[in-house]
């Protein structure tokens, strides 16, 4: 296993030379506490951990003897953007490295120079460190690197999940790394619609792609149909359910097709198109509203994706969203109220009759259904009585107007 110093690893390995793929990348989410603790460990020779890294030209001529045309391709797409190598495990260790020795964060801690002498130091600059400090970080530490040379682009999925087999990577952290053309797809929504799911999930859950999962969600409840009839049955959106499994089962879909426009791809371009409009239509409500000056609950956001598909079908724009969401909000409490009425109601009448009052089911009464949007009855029986009662309201008062909707989104993989 290979050492260099950091002289030679930022001159060889440095971000214009390593592609920093999402598929196999947590979010780089260091702060600088992880990184001063981290620089006190490199220069103590107690950051053992390897950086893992894959040799794009070697994977390429690799892929092309053994015939794995989707991966060849993958692979010249990197190189023709001028990268050697694809990042595996370490992103966070390469780019803090590379950033302080090019002066653009600083170090704080007692560290061990060259002569094995502790010297404190406090946000400070690489060019501004003492000499035999500046030594030891540039000819007097080394760190690990290993290259792979004969991977699949299938394989480096697999060898980033076996990596952090002992990591706790969460469901999403582990999605993003399979072999899917969908993978690409919420990714690039995900980044999108950032201002919209900063809006409805706080920032330590995006740091851990909690935003991709819930894109993956929205798109998975808004696909209607699949370029195969086997998988219609299964993933028809009104039987869906939204757990862990299920968001797997969504990704497996597309493994190894290495593009959504593959023929046989079961992803529907012009499917990806509408559902991708009608979360821009969200957002667009969403961004503007004023009911809430933080954060937009979970429970409100899903009931709001649930009207905007109704009224993106049905060719309504929303010109008004501030209004939008003030009806929307005193909707939901009409039917919230009335349900838990309802509720009290029958419990009353079960105890006036001598009987058990638990026996009243709380699961079809819209107080509960809002709350379990991943559960396929529950989330139709509340669309359904959503539904039912925006007919009641003018469509005025929810700044709504037809018009005739133009899909002006473009199915694009590079967008």
């Amino acid at each position: 296993m290979p050492k260099v110093n950091l002289k030679k690893f930022v001159q060889q390995y440095s971000s214009k030379k390593v592609f920093y793929d999402r598929s196999f990348q947590r979010r780089s989410v260091w702060n600088n506490k992880d990184w001063n603790s981290f620089a006190n460990s490199l220069v103590r020779g107690w950051a053992t951990n390897p950086i893992i890294v894959l040799n794009v030209e070697n994977c390429r001529e690799h892929c092309h003897k053994i015939g794995d045309v989707s991966s060849e391709e993958y692979y010249n797409d990197v190189l023709s953007n001028g990268y050697k190598y694809i990042s595996l495990d370490g992103q966070n260790r390469s780019i803090n490295i590379e950033k302080f020795i090019q002066n653009n964060i600083t170090i704080t801690g007692k560290l061990k120079n060259e002569d094995d002498e502790i010297v404190n130091v406090s946000n400070v600059f690489f060019k501004d460190c003492p000499q035999r400090l500046k030594d030891k970080f540039l000819t007097g530490t080394q760190i690990q690197v290993v290259e792979f040379s004969e991977v699949t682009k299938s394989d480096a999925g697999k060898i980033f999940k076996a990596i952090n087999d002992g990591k706790p990577l969460n469901a999403q952290e582990k999605r993003n790394s399979y072999p899917s053309p969908i993978s690409d797809f919420v990714r690039k929504c995900s980044n999108e619609f950032r201002p919209l799911t900063s809006k409805i999930l706080k920032k330590e859950k995006i740091d851990r792609m909690l935003d991709d999962e819930i894109i993956a969600k929205t798109l998975m409840l808004l696909i209607r149909e699949y370029n195969d009839p086997d998988i219609n049955k299964f993933q028809n959106p009104k039987n869906l359910g939204l757990a862990s499994a299920d968001v797997d089962s969504f990704y497996n879909l597309g493994n190894d097709y290495y593009t959504m426009l593959d023929p046989s791809c079961p992803y529907i371009q012009e499917e990806l198109v509408r559902a991708k409009g009608i979360i821009k239509y969200v957002s667009h409500i969403l961004l503007q509203q004023e009911e809430f000056a933080n954060q937009v609950p979970l429970r409100d956001y899903w009931g709001v994706v649930l009207l905007a598909e109704h009224l993106y079908d049905e060719g309504y724009e929303v010109h008004k969203p501030v209004d939008f969401m003030k009806s929307f909000i005193e909707l939901e409490r009409e039917l919230t109220v009335d349900s838990e009425s309802a509720y009290s109601a029958a419990r009353q009448e079960k105890m006036e009759n001598n009987e058990d009052p638990n026996s009243v089911s709380k699961e079809i009464y819209y107080f509960r259904l809002a709350t379990l949007p991943h559960q396929s009855f529950a989330r139709n029986t509340r669309k359904e009585m959503l539904l039912k009662a925006f007919k009641q309201f003018s469509k005025k008062s929810f700044g709504i107007r037809k018009k005739l909707f133009q899909q002006d989104l473009v199915f694009n993989q590079a967008a």
